[in-house]
């Protein structure tokens, strides 16, 4: 679990510290490298703590599947020096300007074709790619094997969901099929936005299937911030939103007061996630 989740929670992380810089602003990447660092001990520290812990050794041989996916992403990248065709060209090439803002090279009040400013796009996408091209270098290349990750952190997902056996035949179909690699190598938010939904439905089914006394539950704490992160990747993840209320309301159509101490905590925690946005934003 931890090592499925730990891309998508490293993700959320560096946007914030991301958005933090922009609204400091900073300049430089003095304050990423420190925060790189950071992030860094704290992964030692808990890496450490996990290892020593007992628990049973599974089979963890896809995970070398898992590299060579993200090589083969990598590769395809080196031969992709503009994104054309499909009218991609304006949806890749502001995201990439809007990370420009967020780095404070751009001006906030920017207009796109006459309609979109830097509040049109919810903003993790772009605010993660702005992490790597102030830590790394505000370049193409750079945007290009940055917005790869989110698509190799998607497939980590899916031991959450399946069988130990099955994982490594489910990866392989998965990673591999030509559908999913033609989507993850053109940089868009929907990917990101994919991450945070499936980590969304593994907590609110924990949350439903074991339902709890308490208000507040980590299982609560990983639905609703999943939410506000999946919502800030892509409005239209909304929708994965409303269908497990949806479906907690008809499962629990019996007992009211049981939806509520489901679903009030982790739709709290989703409006607090993207609350500092849209503040921001007004």
């Amino acid at each position: 679990e931890c090592m499925a989740l730990a891309g998508a929670w490293g993700m959320a992380l560096q946007s914030a510290i991301a958005f933090v810089n922009f609204l400091c602003g900073f300049s430089g990447r003095t304050f990423f490298l420190l925060a790189t660092a950071g992030l860094f001990i704290i992964s030692l520290w808990l890496l450490t703590r996990q290892l020593w812990q007992a628990e049973e050794r599974e089979n963890y041989r896809w995970l070398y599947l898992a590299i060579l996916f993200w090589l083969v992403l990598l590769g395809m990248q080196f031969f992709v020096v503009l994104y054309s065709g499909g009218y991609y060209y304006g949806d890749w090439w502001m995201h990439f300007d809007i990370a420009q803002i967020f780095l404070g090279l751009q001006k906030t009040d920017t207009v796109y074709f006459g309609t979109y400013n830097v509040t049109s796009r919810t903003p993790l996408f772009n605010l993660f790619s702005s992490y790597y091209l102030a830590l790394l270098e505000n370049s193409f290349a750079v945007y290009q094997i940055t917005a790869i990750l989110p698509g190799v952190f998607l497939t980590l997902l899916i031991p959450l969901f399946l069988r130990p056996s099955l994982i490594p035949l489910a990866f392989f179909l998965v990673a591999f099929s030509p559908y999913l690699s033609n989507i993850i190598t053109y940089p868009w938010p929907k990917v990101l936005a994919t991450v945070y939904i499936l980590t969304g439905i593994y907590f609110y089914l924990d949350l439903r299937n074991n339902p709890r006394t308490r208000v507040y539950s980590l299982s609560g704490i990983g639905c609703g911030v999943s939410w506000g992160l999946a919502f800030l990747s892509h409005p239209s993840a909304i929708l994965y939103v409303i269908a497990p209320i949806i479906d907690n309301l008809w499962v629990n159509r019996k007992n009211l007061a049981l939806v509520v101490r489901q679903l009030f905590f982790p739709l709290i925690l989703m409006i607090a996630v993207c609350l500092p946005w849209y503040l921001w934003g007004i």
